[in-house]
């Protein structure tokens, strides 16, 4: 955790007072040397790493909460992940991504979206009812608090 959070703090000073919004996503990316392709051909987000350059790819038709969901997802996967002790030329992060990574780029999410005060709204409104990941991100972001009050 602390590993993720040193990096992530340098990329977003703000961690923890606001939450990340797309901008914030896309000076990421541009200050990693991660380029960002919108297309219809994934389900929701992909990361790949191809000839030692990162890339995220986003469905086109992804906006709001689940856009930025994907994004800093899949962001997490490529600031985290790579490069694996694989000898391919191609690495793909998505569905089948190892369980631990999973949970980190989860907790990447949560830390980035969720602030406190907006857990704290997202649970007096029960808009957590209404999509799981949104459930399941502020069930990680309480986690983080009681672990690491942050």
């Amino acid at each position: 955790m602390i590993h993720l959070l040193s990096r992530l703090e340098a990329l977003f000073p703000f961690i923890g007072q606001r939450a990340a919004g797309e901008d914030d996503f896309y000076s990421a990316c541009e200050a990693e040397g991660i380029e960002v392709v919108y297309t219809n051909v994934v389900t929701d987000g992909l990361c790949v790493l191809y000839e030692g350059k990162d890339y995220i790819f986003l469905n086109d038709k992804l906006a709001g909460w689940r856009l930025r969901y994907v994004m800093f997802h899949e962001l997490a996967h490529c600031l985290f992940h790579f490069p694996s002790q694989s000898n391919f030329g191609v690495e793909f992060f998505a569905v089948h991504s190892k369980h631990k990574n999973h949970v980190e780029a989860e907790t990447v999410a949560a830390l980035l979206l969720l602030t406190l005060e907006d857990v704290e709204q997202v649970l007096a409104s029960g808009a957590y009812t209404i999509a799981d990941e949104i459930a399941d991100l502020v069930s990680v972001r309480l986690q983080i608090y009681s672990r690491y009050q942050l």
